[in-house]
């Protein structure tokens, strides 16, 4: 189905083609330069009117085209800016959803960071070096329960 501007093109153009092709050929204005462009499409002048008619003919056909052309142009820049906010609107999409997983990696590697620190606090003390702090138990007083 057409949208409204390509029916007014269309509407437009049958008007103007059919015109001249229910008489206006003959108005002295459009007369002369009608028989020309029928001179020089080589249409056989033996009749004139048939040259004229012939000549009206490729004007309405040549209208018909144009306006198709025009119609064509018309609807590809309205479907390219589509094209184009829906691409923008993906990629805005993406983006936001690209941060979304920036951030949750980020606070991945942070969980992993602290993790692993309290792996090692944790090897650490399990090995007798406390990292808190790093006074030995005999030096505390304590007995290391070896030897007593």
């Amino acid at each position: 189905m057409l949208n409204a501007p390509a029916r007014l093109i269309a509407f437009a153009a049958k008007h103007l083609a059919s015109s001249p092709s229910k008489g206006g050929a003959l108005h002295p204005l459009f007369h002369q330069p009608v028989l020309k462009m029928a001179q020089r499409m080589r249409i056989d002048l033996v009749d004139e009117k048939k040259a004229i008619e012939a000549a009206v003919h490729y004007l309405l056909c040549f209208t018909m085209i144009g306006a198709a052309g025009v119609g064509l142009v018309y609807e590809h820049k309205c479907s390219s800016y589509r094209q184009k906010q829906t691409r923008f609107e993906i990629e805005q999409i993406l983006q936001k959803h690209m941060q979304g997983i920036s951030q949750r990696m980020e606070k991945a590697h942070q969980e992993i960071d602290q993790i692993r620190h309290e792996y090692q606090e944790i090897n650490q003390v399990r090995h007798g070096f406390s990292i808190i702090n790093p006074v030995r138990d005999d030096e505390r007083g304590w007995s290391s329960g070896q030897g007593d």
